[in-house]
């Protein structure tokens, strides 16, 4: 059985797929609501994260005998570098959708999404059914037992229902963003969305009364909005007829949407996201109704650790949502050195092979370029793919269109790679020669030539021995 070095089994078990991700080379993702450590592989000191909030719910109306619904806002995107220690834990905590508003008997609460989504509300009146959505939950990263979230993706809040026939009601605030989106108001302009979380503080609560000509809303009757608490979202309000839509979760939750007495809800408002020096983009996350997700990405070696001069490649990957429409490469540098300028991504990796490490501990530092080469000279007026356009039923803006840039434009991973000094040669000292007589030369004794010598003592030696015979013979 072959032996297999000891630093390659510590490589191979670091990088072994966390429970719950889905891990592919250098990256891992995860799809589904709920929470799953990661352990940083070895050798790896930096990674990117890329966090997308979850989608707020949308309402339903069957009021006046046709079926209609207003889409929740899109959950925020988040993406960042992220120092690391190898072995170090990374809590991955995915939020859930905000539930979509159905059919219930009376008034029912209709549930926001995981980690963070504020509740919409429904009621049943006469064979009618009006429901807000639940706003989406946050999308979080923790690090080690730290309860402070690193980086956080803000969840969209919940849609609204309409109470008149043909009317879809209005959408919920998208997510993300240093603040998120405010809520729509009510189709009637008599109650307004809730706030959109900020980086100091949540969201308000949706107003009743916003119009001069509204009717006023007693609270103590329909029930008061709520306005976000730290990172949760508010509750929409509640009355007998409707509801407004759920405040979405984030790194300060958005408000609950309010409601008129003419059965029109408001939106709930987008949670914030908190990107540290990265980029958070607003509305670009989980489409309404969506769970969110996450992804972590690395760059990963051939080695651990070489000598110098020895030959090792290093890869980085690259999430497939990246470069649609763009133009990519990855360069790899180690301190102000370039390894490898621009190189292509292919099949969603790039990589880099060189033998030109100094000794020592070396951090390799793979950088993403990223930048979309449409020429235009206001946003919107040149069209791009669907997933490049911010959601969200909010009417969210987009800074990727404002900028001609992508969020990973820039970013980077980092692995720490041992490079040991090359053994030094050591001269082999040549052995000490004896001289040989050669022919001609004079011998010991004067002897001339080493053959005649040694025949000389062969002559000898035969002799001696046959007197020592002789004398044997003479003694029996």
């Amino acid at each position: 059985m072959p032996i297999v070095p000891a630093a390659a089994v510590a490589l191979l078990l670091a990088t072994a797929a966390p429970a719950g991700a889905t891990l592919s080379g250098g990256s891992a993702t995860y799809s589904g609501a709920g929470t799953t450590a990661f352990v940083v592989p070895a050798g790896v000191v930096g990674v990117t994260v890329d966090l997308a909030g979850a989608g707020g719910g949308a309402s339903y109306s069957n009021y006046g005998g046709t079926v209609e619904s207003a889409q929740g806002g899109s959950g925020g995107l988040t993406v960042a570098a992220l120092a690391t220690t190898p072995g170090a834990t990374l809590d991955m905590v995915v939020g859930g959708a905000g539930s979509n508003g159905t059919q219930e008997a009376g008034r029912y609460t209709v549930a926001g999404g995981s980690n963070g989504g504020g509740d919409g509300y429904g009621t049943a009146y006469e064979g009618y059914y009006l429901a807000s959505g639940g706003g989406g939950g946050a999308t979080e990263v923790f690090v080690g037992s730290s309860s402070t979230p690193a980086l956080v993706a803000g969840g969209g809040g919940g849609g609204a229902p309409a109470g008149g026939d043909g009317q879809a009601g209005t959408a919920g605030g998208d997510g993300g963003g240093a603040t998120g989106d405010l809520g729509g108001p009510s189709y009637d302009s008599c109650a307004s969305g809730g706030g959109g979380g900020t980086q100091s503080g949540p969201g308000a609560f949706g107003a009743g009364d916003v119009g001069g000509d509204c009717t006023d809303i007693s609270y103590a009757t329909n029930g008061d909005p709520g306005a976000g608490t730290g990172p949760d979202g508010g509750a929409g309000a509640q009355s007998d007829l409707g509801g407004g839509g759920g405040g979405g979760g984030g790194y300060f939750g958005g408000g609950g949407g309010g409601v008129s007495d003419g059965a029109d809800g408001a939106g709930g408002g987008g949670g914030s996201s908190f990107a540290g020096s990265g980029v958070t983009a607003f509305g670009d996350g989980a489409a309404s109704s969506t769970a969110g997700s996450a992804g972590i990405y690395w760059v990963t070696a051939s080695s651990s650790s070489i000598t110098s001069g020895g030959s090792e490649t290093f890869t980085a990957d690259v999430p497939s949502s990246v470069g649609d429409g763009a133009a990519i490469s990855e360069s790899f540098t180690v301190g102000g050195t370039t390894l490898c300028a621009d190189v292509s991504v292919v099949g969603g990796t790039a990589s880099c092979t060189t033998s030109a490490l100094p000794v020592g501990t070396d951090d390799v530092t793979a950088t993403l370029t990223a930048v979309y080469t449409e020429s235009f000279t206001a946003p919107g007026s040149v069209t791009l793919d669907a997933d490049l356009v911010g959601g969200g039923g909010g009417g969210g803006r987009n800074p990727r269109l404002d900028a001609q840039t992508d969020p990973w434009d820039g970013t980077s991973e980092v692995f720490a790679v041992t490079v040991g000094a090359a053994p030094s040669a050591t001269p082999t000292a040549a052995p000490a020669s004896v001289p040989v007589p050669t022919s001609g030369a004079e011998g010991p004794g004067g002897t001339s030539g080493g053959a005649p010598l040694v025949g000389v003592l062969l002559i000898l030696a035969g002799g001696i021995g046959i007197l020592a015979t002789r004398r044997l013979r003479r003694a029996r």
